[in-house]
């Protein structure tokens, strides 16, 4: 069986699961609906529409969140997360006055929900840098839906993103959180060194950062990796994460993580090489 129909698979089942459990929940009346349809064809109709709709939250939230997630969570994911909240949700669904079920669905508990993953995805490997941007892009647009002008506080970009309260200050401050750069060659170096040190090396400046122009070239040549290849490079030699704690986020072996990241990191190089001589600033 394919992914393709895999996936068909998964939502035929799931809409055969509301069919029987939403029997007597109100369903909203929608412009340009079919005439003809009977009142169980009707009934159908709409709740398809609101699988339709759930998929499609799905889809936006996975295209809300920084690009460096993607490969831990992909859109297929997504899409079977809300689905799976529908279900939950609807099993439990008790009628809300003033609200048919799918508006109610649709408007506030799969939205409210899928931020939910997404605070605990951020949490889990906080962002830096321009993830940290589209992350708190991700909570502005939370919070104005409930008021228009609302700013979120330090404290609250904290908890939704898993940083520092005092770099989700400065990211008020500035507008951009710290986002420091390192040679690939020195980041996986460090690996052998002790912590001491290694911070020490970090903290250098000299060794440390790339210039902008350098990144442009880096991140340029990175797109010829597939998408969980080029998120495990990005982690690990733009926002330092260890191959450990890639790891524990991919299900893979330490040893299988490096391996693969080095691979990329070798044909990012060929890349540079390739396309702009000697300037290779990995």
């Amino acid at each position: 069986m394919t992914s393709c129909q895999s996936d068909r698979t998964y939502v035929e089942g799931v809409f055969s699961l509301l069919a029987q459990v939403t029997k007597d929940f109100p369903l909203s009346q929608g412009k340009n609906e079919p005439k003809e349809l009977s009142a169980e064809e009707m009934r159908l109709f709409r709740l398809k529409k609101l699988v339709t709709a759930a998929r499609r939250l799905a889809m936006e939230k996975f295209r809300e969140m920084p690009e460096v997630f993607h490969g831990v969570h992909t859109e297929d994911d997504w899409i079977q997360d809300a689905l799976a909240i529908l279900v939950e949700e609807s099993l439990r669904y008790t009628p809300r006055e003033g609200y048919t079920y799918d508006a109610y669905m649709a408007r506030f508990l799969i939205p409210r929900r899928l931020t939910g993953l997404q605070r605990s995805l951020l949490r889990k490997n906080p962002p830096v840098g321009e993830a940290l941007r589209r992350a708190v892009h991700i909570l502005e647009k939370s919070l104005r839906s409930k008021a228009p002008h609302r700013r979120p506080t330090p404290e609250e970009i904290a908890d939704f993103t898993g940083v520092g309260i005092e770099e989700a200050g400065q990211f008020l401050e500035t507008g951009a959180g710290p986002r420091i750069f390192r040679h690939a060659g020195e980041d996986v170096a460090l690996e052998n060194r002790s912590e001491e040190d290694a911070g020490r090396a970090r903290s250098c400046p000299e060794t440390a950062c790339l210039h902008k122009e350098s990144m442009t070239i880096v991140l340029d040549c990175l797109e010829i990796l597939k998408p969980f290849d080029r998120w495990l490079v990005m982690q690990h030699v733009i926002d330092g994460v260890s191959f450990i704690r890639l790891a524990e986020l991919t299900g893979k072996t330490a040893e299988a993580v490096r391996n693969r990241c080095r691979r990329g990191l070798k044909r990012v190089r060929e890349c540079i090489e390739g396309r702009y001589g000697d300037t290779s600033p990995l």
